[in-house]
């Protein structure tokens, strides 16, 4: 059968009965209908923008009438807490382990205490057995922390401060002391003892901060309570200082002319700033611009790390950087603390962003290091302590 006898056959048995049917209908209705069948066509095509269109509407009705709490959706929602009961199972075991068999100083389990122990999952004996390994950790009872045989590491320092401070067993003046005593003229800390002043680092510089920040807390009345807080009031203006205020992101290493932008440390450094009571006017600005420069495509891996380059010690060779910079969870937790007081747009895209990451994440936790878990389960109470 050839093509024009089949047009012919559908021209009188569909076309034309259509035809006569429209004739028959309103002017106004004949033309919605003309122009629903085009746009129908372009819609099938472009199902994903418009899907996408739809979903951001929704978010802004939600925004709306939900203030400063973070309005993800019930289902977001769900999958954040089904998530953070696997990982905190996990977490728990990965304690264990480290208690019995550590060998980073002491940096895993005080990640794992901080997130445990503010969750609830730790009962008074476990923190004071967690706080006792802890301190055993220090190297040649000096007061710091550090990794297996290296220098003085405030990255693993403060983490293991800031856990002391959870766990309610607030160190002493010894420690405070050798941090303060590290910070540079500016304001900011480096990686290692034995690195080149030159090179504080934001990694170390917000872990610093907030470890201080919640020394400060649990020991109200401690004589160091002054010097806590000019500590604290220099290294947050060295923050604000040395961040691209539009767009909300950090280098790794601020006074070194070709270290990267991180997203990892800067998601970090938003979340110090935010522990800082009270805020500086300028941090909102930082907090905006982060917000507002969001990537379009978060990690499609839950420990995705950066690589940070190279660090130098005081008269020696470039070594690399052996620290990892997880995206992931602080691109969650530096969104979370941004979200409150943020215009509605703002908010919006927070929202956007969060819940399409948590559409695509591969969410699998089994096989990392205790660290990785650490973090993740970090990031995610803080959504949920906001939700």
């Amino acid at each position: 059968m050839s093509f024009s006898k089949i047009w012919e056959d559908l021209a009188s048995t569909v076309v034309d009965p259509a035809k006569e049917w429209l004739k028959a209908r309103p002017m106004w209705l004949r033309a919605i209908i003309v122009f629903a069948i085009p746009l129908a066509i372009l819609g099938y095509k472009e199902r994903t923008v418009l899907q996408r269109g739809s979903h951001y509407a929704t978010v802004l009705w939600r925004v709306a009438v939900a203030g400063d709490r973070i309005a993800l959706g019930k289902d977001y929602s769900q999958k954040l807490a089904m998530l953070a009961s696997r990982i905190e199972t996990q977490a728990r075991a990965d304690l264990l382990h480290e208690l019995k068999d550590s060998d980073d100083g002491g940096w895993a389990a005080a990640q794992l205490a901080v997130v445990l122990s503010r969750r609830g999952r730790l009962s008074t004996d476990q923190r004071d057995e967690v706080a006792a390994f802890l301190l055993s950790q220090q190297r040649n009872t000096e007061p710091y922390w550090a990794q297996k045989s290296g220098p003085a590491h405030f990255a693993v320092t403060a983490w293991c401060i800031y856990a002391l401070a959870v766990l309610k067993h607030p160190v002493g003046n010894r420690e405070i002391a050798y941090l303060l005593d590290h910070q540079t003229a500016e304001g900011g800390w480096p990686l290692y003892a034995d690195t080149d002043a030159r090179q504080p680092a934001v990694f170390a510089t917000a872990l610093a901060v907030i470890a201080l920040n919640a020394q400060l807390q649990a020991l109200p009345g401690a004589p160091e309570k002054t010097a806590i807080r000019d500590a604290l009031d220099r290294a947050q203006g060295w923050l604000v200082q040395y961040c691209d205020r539009t767009s909300g992101r950090w280098k790794y290493y601020p006074l070194v002319p070709d270290s990267p932008e991180s997203e990892a440390d800067s998601g970090l450094a938003i979340y110090a700033l935010g522990q800082i009571a009270p805020s500086a006017p300028a941090d909102r600005d930082i907090a905006d611009a982060w917000l507002r420069s969001l990537p379009p495509q978060w990690p499609r891996h839950a420990f995705d790390r950066e690589a940070s380059g190279q660090w130098f010690g005081k008269g020696k060779t470039a070594r690399p950087d052996t620290v990892s910079h997880l995206r992931l969870p602080w691109l969650m937790a530096g969104t979370a603390v941004s979200y409150a007081g943020a215009s509605m747009w703002d908010k919006a895209r927070a929202i956007h962003a969060l819940e399409s990451c948590i559409d695509q994440q591969d969410w699998g936790i089994g096989g990392y290091w205790s660290y990785q878990r650490a973090e993740m389960l970090f990031a995610i109470s803080e959504l949920q302590r906001r939700m």
